[in-house]
């Protein structure tokens, strides 16, 4: 029968009482104390590799790892003891024989766990005469910039990878030549990476940066604004890392979050100097720069003069895929109510989603969330989704890797139909067809 009682255990003197299941790095962290780590990450599988996390519980002759080792009723841990704190100095020390002392231009000085431990233990570079591995830099692609020499062998990247349904990283080779590559050890570029930059979020060191950031700023120069990714409808959110009025770089308020390549690095332009920051009027054939009130005024009058002339047919809207729900709500305000008009389309071209709502009725189930993918047994996709929203695809892949079957209706031969159980060839003005037809044949099974 599952334990589901609260345990209480001594951290440090401190009685603590955590839910059954809670590892003692977990039940340390709930109070304030922070237990040293570098494997260790909230939201991935814990390896305790590393074994800086190792704590002593009293009755116990060894050391035992924290983020391995479940919380039980009456333990006593301690975390700080002085031989606790001698074993840690020595795995620094290991570490650090291998590892290249170049802090004073790193870009991770001052974030980089490592740098924090050894000044923290008193840990020396030099204690140990170890052969540098003096590895290749990979820095072939536009975003990454992946240094072996860096690696301390947490296994973060490599299990984010893994869990982003991606399994582009894993270890390669054995003692001390072991270390963090990609198939047949190939550049980020030519391995089939999505560039979605989780591996550079949870690296602990500066083994995986991104290039943008090089140079740009130290952590502690950066504040921090939450905000949402507009590039597609998944809506994201996304932390943006600014000096002064910059972005420097980007990250997921989530421990273990994903964004695409776009929602991560694609965000140079809205610090380019050509970028458009005032409206333009033209004026005698040229453009010329305005403010928002006169802009204003003569898109309402061109408009205006031209339904006055030849009527509201005469009036078209057109708006893109990636506004929110808000701005496609006024658009379509604007035009129906301000001008009179229902000639509106998209570039989204699917003509289907009224087939779909009859789909969702007969199945009377709930609208699915981005999460909801991964649990499910049968996904139907209709048209390339994972390429108009990248963020829906490593829920797919997760969701495959479980077991579940993937139903595609499209024509375009990308990772969705070569995952596909099941692949409905058409036509994009076909889609609705095909729903039709699915849709028939689902209230004919269920009536039968």
């Amino acid at each position: 029968m599952k334990e589901t009682a609260p345990i209480t255990l001594t951290i440090d003197g401190r009685e603590i009482t955590v839910a059954p299941g809670t590892t003692i790095i977990e039940a340390a962290a709930a109070v304030g104390i922070d237990i040293p780590h570098l494997c260790y990450c909230p939201g991935l599988k814990s390896t305790g590799s590393c074994r800086l996390c190792i704590v002593e519980i009293e009755g116990l002759r060894s050391p035992v790892v924290a983020c391995k080792r479940k919380a039980t009723p009456g333990i006593v841990v301690h975390t700080d003891s002085p031989t606790i704190r001698e074993a840690r100095r020595f795995v620094v020390e290991l570490l650090l024989s291998r590892h290249p002392r170049e802090c004073l231009v790193c870009d991770k000085s001052g974030t980089c766990r490592l740098q924090r431990y050894a000044y923290e233990l008193g840990a020396r570079a030099d204690h140990f005469l170890v052969e540098y591995p003096n590895h290749p830099v990979d820095d072939g692609n536009p975003f990454i910039l992946r240094d072996p020499n860096y690696c301390v062998l947490c296994g973060r990247c490599v299990r984010i990878c893994h869990l982003q349904g991606a399994g582009i990283l894993d270890f390669i080779d054995r003692g001390l030549k072991t270390k963090v590559g990609t198939p047949w050890d190939r550049p980020l570029d030519q391995s089939g990476c999505d560039f979605c930059g989780s591996c550079v979020e949870v690296c602990p060191t500066a083994a995986l940066i991104e290039r943008q950031q090089r140079g740009r700023g130290r952590e502690w120069e950066l504040r921090r604004s939450t905000s949402v990714c507009g590039y597609c409808g998944a809506a994201c959110a996304v932390d943006m890392h600014l000096k002064g009025d910059e972005i420097v770089r980007t990250s997921t308020p989530q421990q273990v979050g994903y964004l695409c390549a776009r929602g991560r690095f694609g965000w140079a332009h809205l610090s380019h100097p050509e970028r458009l920051t005032m409206p333009l009027v033209r004026e005698n054939g040229t453009l010329v720069t305005a403010d928002w009130a006169e802009a204003l005024d003569a898109a309402a009058n061109g408009l205006t003069a031209v339904r006055g002339q030849w009527g509201p047919g005469s009036v078209g809207g057109i708006i893109g895929t990636g506004v929110s729900n808000e701005v496609a709500h006024a658009f379509q305000r604007l035009m129906r109510a301000g001008l009179g008009t229902d000639n509106l389309d998209t570039s989204l071209g699917f003509k289907g989603l009224d087939v779909l709502r009859d789909i969702h009725e007969i199945y009377s189930g709930k609208r699915a969330t981005l999460e909801d993918i991964t649990g499910a047994d049968v996904l139907l996709v209709i048209g390339d989704a994972a390429r108009r929203s990248p963020a829906i695809w490593p829920k797919v892949k997760q969701a495959l890797a479980g077991g579940a079957s993937l139903i595609y209706v499209g024509f375009y031969h990308g990772r969705l139909a070569k995952a596909a159980s099941v692949w409905l060839r058409s036509r994009p003005e076909a889609a609705e067809a095909v729903l039709h037809h699915m849709a028939a044949t689902l209230l004919r099974l269920d009536v039968e």
